[in-house]
This record gives C-alpha cells, structure tokens and sequence, in this order.
C-alpha cells in the first residue's frame, strides 16, 4: 500500500528502493521456494526487512501465505506500464518469471473443482488455512498474464537474452501459458457476494478489516465495471464490510469505492479516516483508525499505510487507467469517482497507464480542458514535456519508426549521392525545427586522423540522425556514418553545426581500421577534439571509450603491431583523462570481455556487435556518469 501513490502521482522513482530489493529477494527466495516447497523459481511469502527473508515468520498460520513475491513483481509490471520503460522491463522479467516458475510448479490440482490451487494457505489474517483463497487465485492470474504480455513485448522488440532465453528453452513460458485457463475462477456466493474461498463460507456479518478477495478490484484490475457480474458482487461484498475500520482498511476502502465509481462513498471513507484519533494520557490507543494530530495514519497505532493509501485514492477518484478496450490499450477516465464537495478543480501531473501524463480541469462536475502527453526521457522523466509533432523522413517514418530511430543512409564515396544529401539535409532541418535539442548523450565512433585542418565541404560531411535507444532509454544524438566519424563530429562543433544543442556527454569511440591511426595522431586527434568540445560545450562531461583491438574481429588487417600502437594510445587515453577532470576514462573489458580477452558471447551478436543485453551494460555505464541512478 506504501508504494500505491508512487505511479500514478508523478513519484516513480520512488518506486526504486522497492525495485532494487527484487533481485536480493530472488536468490534468497529461490532457496526457500526450495527448501520449504521443494518447487523452482522463488518465492516471498508475507513480508521481508533488510536481511531479505523470504521463509515463514510471525505467526505461523499468516507466515504461510506465499503470495508475497507474485503481489511484488506486479509491482514491477504495473511501473513499465505506467513509464513503457521497455530497459526496465527487461531487467525485471527474469525475476518476474522465476515468482510465476514457482507458482507454476507448486500448485496443485484441487480435488473437488479440479482447478490448480496454492495450498497451504490463507486469506490474509483471516480465516483458516485453506487451497486456494480467492486472493492468491486472483494475484497468480494477474502475474501470468503480466509475464506473457511482458514475454511479448520483449521478444517483439528483441530484448529477450541469454537470461531470459533459459525459461523459453526450459518451457516456463509454455506452461505457464497453459496453466492460465486452468486457474481457480471467481465465485459468487449465496448471498450475492464474491467469495473469498473456493467453498461459500463468507459471513454477511463479518466487519473484518481485511477484504483480500477485492484485490482483483483495485489494486488489481480484473473485476471492473467491463465484469458487471463479479463488479456487482464485489460491491456487495465491500458494503458488507462497513464504512469504519483501522487506519489503514479505511484507505484501501476508499480506493475500493473509488473503482465502484462512488464517490459519495469514497468520501465518506475519507471522511471517517480523517476523524481525529487521540491517545489518553496512559498512552492507550482510543476508539477505531483515524489520524493523529500530526496526521500520521492510526492503526492504532501509527501505520504509514493509511496515509499512502490515501493518498491512491484520491488519485483514483479523480483519473483511472486501468481498463483496456478491445484492441489492449487503456482508456482513460477522467473523473470516475468524483464526491459533489470537489465540484470544482484542476489537476497537473498525473500519470496513466501507457505511458502517458495528464493534466485536466473541471468545472460543476463535468471537464472543461484536458490533455494528455507522452512521458519522454524515461526511466527518469527528466526534461518532460509535451509531444509535439515527430520530424518524419521522406517516406514519412517518424523518430519512434525502427525503434525510435531515423536511419539516414548516407555512405561514403560512390553511395554518397545527391539523393541521400537531400533526405539527409531534409531530416536534419526538421530535428532543428524540433522544440527538443537535449540529449543525454552525443555518440560517435570508429577511426580518428591527424588531419583536423583540412578543408571539408558540405558533401564530405557524413550522416547525422537522432535516436532513442532503446536498450538504454537514453536519447542519443549520433553523429556521423562510415569511418572518420570523430573528425565529423569535430567538424560540426568548429563549424556551430550543433550550436544551441545540450548534451548530458560527449561519449567518443576511437576505432583502428587502418594502419596510420597510430599512438600519436590519436593523441593529436583526441586534443584536439576535447579542446573543441570544452569550448563549444563547458557544461558537459565528456566520455572517452576504450579502443578495443583484437585479431579476431578484423583479420588480418589487426597484427601485433598494430596492437602494441593501440595499447599505447589506450595508455595514453586513461593519463589524458585522469588529468582532465572533465573527461571520463570508460572501459568496457570487465564486463564485455573473458580474463583470456575474448568476448562474452552473451553480451554479442557476432564478434564485435552487442547484442541488448551489451548494450545495457554499456548504458548502465554511461547512466552511472550522468548521473542517472537505476
């Protein structure tokens, strides 16, 4: 419930320090999934603190409840729905497999209803141990859809790697995906409620403050007003719960009855959790939940959960995007579950499902201006701002087209024609009319000269094209195609080709495909172009990449001599930049490369091109000098 506001609310990166735990949690929970269950992937059963237990604690009867690491990884789901932050998702998706692995291998088959169940377990706090409580049921539903849409996207936009490829070829997929129909479906009880356990046992009575079987309303979405059936027995059943609670039930009521559309209701709730809640002079706790007088959320005692979840329902009463219309994409609704005392308003900032932000006013109830943009510079969101119109090439391709890249094709010598100077000149006045000049990085790469001085016209200027890469959800201003791409780049900061743009970096790739790129006239070229960079660019840092000579990428043209030049001018590359201290040294061996010096074949395509799981090592570098923490 703490991290409830953090999507929707503008604070995704709030999110991180729940993020940053999964991976921990995994390997501490694929032993107890182990030990404990006998079954693969992990698990987390009901909560966790710094030493990253996963086994059963507290009382034994709410320890056994194994639905921890599934509640968590939808977590994980629900922020690259909000972001669409594809690098993310990458990261996460083989911990979200391994909590679906081991649900998938630890259930079992319920000997009444024939449907695959958890057990042991409980409906949280409630009740006896039981198979299958309509809670877990409806968490393992949502997991599995969430790693099968996730499977998709991935192998859609080729992210899926060695880490992820060992689930396909072992059949974690395939079984999971053959397990979904087979899942424990929802009951409708006797009197007209949702059930919270397979047998209809629920009391029309029961106040309790626990209503875990509503998970599939909010902060699940399976039961909306799309499943007016289960919609209307789920109300049923919230009702029956009453209005007053603790602190916390109260919060989680209201985001309930926000998904009801009732806003009245909603309200009331609000209006109950707001009651002042104050200790007698012997410190007891008086009365149900409510607030302290420094507006703490009261169990009683404090429990931040009310405030947080409280702060998740406001936001639903006002913007929901949790349902899909029939071709997958979230709709939008402003206003779902607006009281009558907030007639009137505006709001700013909001996040949405698909990756969007939206601000609206309203006015009497009904909205009187809204719009909806695209969140850019993800993960981080830094430099938002509205979509404007996308520069498209000729062939109308827009900057998002090939994966947000606009390929301009300009080669060198006889490919170097009329018509690619065209298409090339036409895109670049359309990136220059683009109200966005900020780039993370500015890229170049491949072989240096001596020769700054020369004279260079327009047509011996090789391409520039603007990108977003997508294995980095960095933006990147490339420069240049072909060899002699660092002189380029030299060349249009002499010449203010780039005048009015940021970058975040200069990030240069010195390459060594010809014999004269020898130690000094890489030195040469590199004073020359950092000196150029620090006048044209004072505020940004500047990257040098460690050349990478190996005769298994060029031969034969990469011989021993060739070799010892370019370790010396490595050398002489990591002195320049430990006395520049605007300049950063990166090498890339420890992570891309075997103690023998040849590659790791997980982090290539062939022998010198990565693959995305290379590329994210190279981004995870490069964010750790910008500054961007993941």
């Amino acid at each position: 419930m703490n991290y409830w506001p953090a999507e929707v609310c503008g604070l995704g990166p709030c999110h991180e320090a729940l993020f940053a735990t999964f991976p921990e949690l995994a390997e501490s929970g694929a032993r107890t999934a182990k030990t404990h269950w006998n079954a693969s992937g992990w698990v987390l059963h009901h909560n966790f603190d710094q030493w990253r237990g996963t086994a059963p604690v507290a009382r034994s009867k709410y320890g056994m409840w194994p639905m921890g690491s599934g509640w968590l990884m939808l977590h994980a789901w629900e922020h690259y729905l909000y972001t669409r932050d594809t690098e993310f998702l990458a990261k996460m998706f083989p911990i979200m497999l391994g909590a679906a692995e081991f649900y998938s291998t630890s259930m079992i088959e319920h000997p009444k209803t024939h449907s695959l169940v958890t057990c042991p377990s409980m409906s949280p706090e409630h009740g006896p141990l039981s198979a299958g409580p309509a809670m877990d049921t409806q968490i393992i539903r949502a997991l599995y859809q969430a790693v099968i849409e996730a499977y998709d996207i991935l192998e859609e936009k080729k992210f899926v790697d060695l880490s992820i490829r060992r689930f396909v070829d072992s059949g974690v997929i395939e079984k999971i995906r053959e397990q979904l129909p087979k899942l424990e479906p929802e009951h409708i009880g006797k009197w007209g409620q949702l059930q919270e356990w397979i047998d209809d046992v629920d009391d029309e009575k029961d106040t309790h403050r626990h209503f875990s079987h509503l998970w599939a309303v909010y902060p699940g979405s399976e039961i909306t007003v799309d499943t007016p059936e289960l919609f209307a027995a789920a109300k049923k059943t919230l009702a029956a719960r009453g209005d007053e609670s603790t602190g916390w039930s109260m919060a989680w009521k209201a985001c309930e009855w926000a998904r009801f559309r009732d806003g009245e209701h909603a309200m009331k709730i609000l209006d109950n959790l707001f009651k002042p809640c104050v200790p007698d002079p012997k410190h007891r706790q008086l009365g149900k939940g409510g607030l302290y007088p420094n507006l703490f959320d009261a169990h009683p005692p404090f429990q931040i959960d009310g405030n947080f979840g409280a702060t998740a329902a406001i936001a639903e009463m006002l913007v929901q995007s949790h349902r899909r219309d029939k071709n997958g994409e979230f709709v939008v609704d402003f206003l779902p579950a607006l009281p009558k005392e907030w007639a009137s308003g505006s709001v700013k900032g909001f996040r949405v499902r698909g990756g969007k932000a939206v601000d609206f006013s309203w006015k009497d109830g009904k909205i009187v201006d809204s719009s909806i943009r695209r969140l850019v510079d993800l993960p981080n969101e830094r430099n938002m701002s509205e979509k404007t119109a996308e520069p498209k090439d000729d062939d109308g391709h827009t900057a998002a087209y090939a994966k947000g890249r606009i390929d301009v094709p300009v080669k060198r010598n006889d490919s170097h024609t009329e018509k690619y100077l065209n298409r090339h000149n036409s895109i670049l006045g359309k990136i220059r009319r683009n109200e966005s000049k900020r780039f993370d990085i500015v890229f170049c790469g491949d072989s240096i000269t001596h020769n700054w001085s020369r004279e260079r016209t327009k047509k011996e200027v090789f391409g520039l094209d603007v990108w977003t890469n997508e294995f980095a959800n960095l933006s990147v201003l490339n420069c240049g195609f072909g060899g002699d791409r660092v002189e380029t780049l030299h060349w249009r900061l002499a010449n203010g080709e780039l005048k009015g743009y940021e970058a975040g970096a200069f990030c240069v790739l010195i390459g060594t495909n010809n014999r004269q790129d020898d130690s000094e006239k890489i030195a040469e070229g590199v004073r020359a172009l950092v000196k150029t960079i620090e006048a044209a660019h004072p505020e940004s840092k500047i990257v040098l990449m460690k050349i990478l000579p190996r005769d298994d990428i060029h031969p034969p043209k990469v011989d021993a001599e060739v070799i010892a030049r370019v370790r010396g001018a490595n050398r002489y590359l990591e002195e320049f930049a430990a006395r520049d201290g605007r300049v950063v040294w990166l090498d890339l061996d420890p992570f891309l490369l075997n103690e023998d010096g040849s590659i790791r074949a997980e982090y290539y395509i062939d022998r010198i091109h990565l693959n995305p799981a290379g590329y994210r090592i190279w981004a995870r570098e490069l964010k750790k000098i910008l500054g961007i923490f993941e």
